[in-house]
């Protein structure tokens, strides 16, 4: 059979096979077969089997034997075909069973290489950390050690700075008490050579050359623990030789004014014993030039009453600061009590001016007299009501210079017992200091009045002295404080007249306007009044030296004489602003009594001759008076137990 034949039965075959099985659609031969062959396992199995079938055809005409034998033939080929087609899915399974058990034990091989390959790792990585820690704690030990070491090279550094430090603030803290030493000492060294040069003493003249041997021994010392101090080699034992040195220097110098003291209280008393009928006399006879001098005052005022009222008041109105008293009479211008006082007060300011005339003119202590100066106006001019601890500490430090005892000075120390007259010199120039301040302060500032009036009040119930100065003063600045209204003597002059009542003259040789004069003396008086009704640090009590009693005889008095132009209202005003409240309080009806004497009496008397603005302003007050029931307290007042 030749291929033509062969292709023609084959293709028969293969169309009737498609027409026995209708449902077959797939590649069942050729090499396309496996390639899309997605048959399961069982239908795979089944289709080989399905040439075992019989299938029946119908409708088939009865083959020829030709037929049958390709029939055949194509039968025997399906067979072999579905026999090749399950063997190559045999083969296909198995091989796919195969792979996967390869691939499974190629996987279960790889992870357990992996598994192998990380304990390795891990175990290496164990091992490098284990040796890292080692390594780290190791290092750290030594980081420990060195930041130890570090540490406490630090504090050993520190504490040695530290220890410097120390030192140094020690050797500055010896080197100023050595300064401090070295300023007393040099300052007591010239004021025992100054004593030594200005005082004409027995005491002296026989020890001068123990004394001198003295300074150059304790000189010497002095200078040799300065030499220290330049070059910073000084200890506390220079410290105690110091001190020893200072301490042996005052003992020396307390020594010589204790012998001067003595000699001049022996020469004092010889003085006065020398001395005291000549005092008498001189006091006798000063007496009777004053009653001498009334007499004269009292002659020729009788013969000047004659004189018409017109022309007195003309002249009053012409000129009102001039007020001359030898038109009016006596009593008119003074009481007796109140000039017996004024002329005992003034004596006495004057001896005791006197007693340091020689200290004031001596230039050589010049020195002395402005640390006197400074060592007053530096408290005085800071005196405030700030608080209690204030006033006490500037109290302190005035009280401590009049007892002679040593206070700061700027810096250094000072004591006004150094000089024999010193300790008068400075209770008379803070008796005129505070008077002064009624000018420079209480005028602009009336409650300051109340802060300087407390301490004037306790320092005159420790020093009675200083009280009698500031009185004598009081009635130099303002003499109506007396009240005396001073008359004009014939060989007066102008201005000495003006000056006697507390005017000023300008550069330009002019008298001062009344306006300034006024505010003065308001200032004055207010402190004056302050003075009155002011109570003393707490631990003297409730004692005033001064007292409203020297209140109530100050105001009865200037009541009785004759009124001025300006001068009487405005003193009026300013005493009854500051003290009427608290004198009505302790004289209760008198007091009542007194100011209606002074509206209905002597208010009218005082409009005759004063209209202008200072009476205007009284009476302005005693309507308040009135309408009040009192006096207003004035702001700043202190109370008792204040300090």
């Amino acid at each position: 059979m030749d291929d033509d034949i062969y292709n023609k039965l084959k293709n028969s075959a293969f169309s009737k096979m498609t027409r026995v099985s209708p449902k077959n659609n797939r590649v069942t031969l050729g090499p396309e077969a496996i390639a899309t062959c997605s048959t399961p396992k069982k239908k795979v199995q089944k289709l080989a089997q399905t040439p075992k079938t019989k299938y029946t055809i119908s409708n088939i005409a009865k083959p020829s034997p030709m037929s049958r034998l390709i029939a055949g033939l194509e039968k025997l080929k399906m067979e072999d075909a579905y026999e090749a087609i399950n063997q190559r899915h045999q083969q296909l399974e198995e091989f796919e069973k195969e792979q996967k058990n390869k691939m499974k034990r190629a996987w279960h091989l790889q992870q357990q290489y992996m598994v192998a390959k990380v304990q390795d790792q891990e175990f290496l990585i164990y091992q490098a950390l284990e040796e890292h820690n080692k390594n780290a704690v190791k290092k750290n030990e030594k980081l420990l050690e060195y930041y130890q070491e570090i540490a406490e090279r630090r504090r050993k550094k520190d504490e040695e700075l530290q220890e410097k430090e120390q030192q140094k603030k020690e050797l500055l803290r010896i080197i100023d008490v050595l300064k401090r030493d070295h300023t007393e000492f040099r300052e007591g060294f010239q004021e025992i050579v100054n004593l030594t040069k200005t005082q004409d003493s027995v005491y002296l003249k026989t020890n001068l050359g123990h004394i001198s041997t003295k300074l150059k021994v304790l000189n010497g010392k002095m200078d040799e623990v300065v030499g220290k101090c330049k070059t910073g080699n000084v200890s506390q034992e220079d410290v105690v030789q110091s001190s020893n040195n200072l301490t042996e220097l005052r003992g020396l110098q307390n020594k010589i004014v204790n012998e001067l003291e003595t000699e001049k209280r022996f020469k004092e008393e010889k003085i006065k014993e020398a001395k005291l009928k000549e005092e008498k006399l001189r006091e006798e006879k000063l007496k009777e030039e004053k009653l001498k001098e009334m007499e004269r005052l009292k002659q020729e005022q009788l013969k000047e009453q004659k004189l018409k009222e017109a022309a007195k008041k003309e002249e009053i109105k012409s000129n009102p600061i001039q007020q001359p008293g030898s038109l009016k009479k006596l009593d008119d211008i003074v009481s007796m009590n109140s000039l017996k006082q004024y002329s005992e007060l003034q004596d006495f300011q004057v001896n005791v001016q006197n007693s340091y005339n020689q200290l004031e003119k001596d230039e050589s202590l010049k020195q002395f007299k402005f640390d006197c100066k400074k060592a007053i106006n530096i408290p005085v001019n800071a005196i405030s009501g700030l608080n209690p601890q204030h006033l006490l500490d500037k109290y302190n430090r005035l009280s401590q210079l009049l007892a002679g005892k040593s206070v700061q000075v700027g810096d250094k120390h000072f004591s006004a017992s150094i000089h024999p007259q010193g300790i008068l010199y400075c209770m008379d120039l803070l008796a005129k200091k505070f008077v002064l301040q009624g000018d420079l302060m209480i005028s602009s500032n009336p409650e300051s009045a109340f802060y300087y009036g407390t301490i004037i009040v306790s320092l005159w119930n420790q020093f009675p002295d200083f009280g009698k100065l500031i009185l004598a003063h009081f009635h130099k600045q303002c003499p109506y404080l007396v009240p005396i209204y001073l008359p004009k003597s014939i060989d007066q002059t102008d201005r000495d007249y003006y000056e006697s009542l507390g005017y000023k003259y300008n550069e330009d040789g002019t008298v001062e306007k009344q306006d300034k004069f006024l505010k003065r003396m308001i200032g004055i008086i207010r402190l004056y009044a302050a003075v009155i009704i002011s109570f003393p640090k707490k631990d003297q009590g409730r004692k005033n030296p001064l007292g409203l009693t020297e209140g109530w005889r100050w105001l009865t008095a200037f009541l009785n004489l004759e009124p001025r132009v300006d001068v009487t209202a405005t003193l009026l005003q300013a005493f009854l602003e500051t003290s009427g409240f608290q004198m009505q309080a302790h004289y209760g009806k008198q007091f009542v009594k007194l100011m209606k004497y002074f509206q209905v009496k002597f208010m009218p008397m005082l409009k005759k001759i004063d209209t202008g603005g200072p009476f205007t302003r009284l009476e302005g007050l005693l309507r308040e008076y009135v309408k009040r029931g009192q006096f207003e307290k004035p702001g700043g007042i202190l109370k008792e137990g204040f300090w």
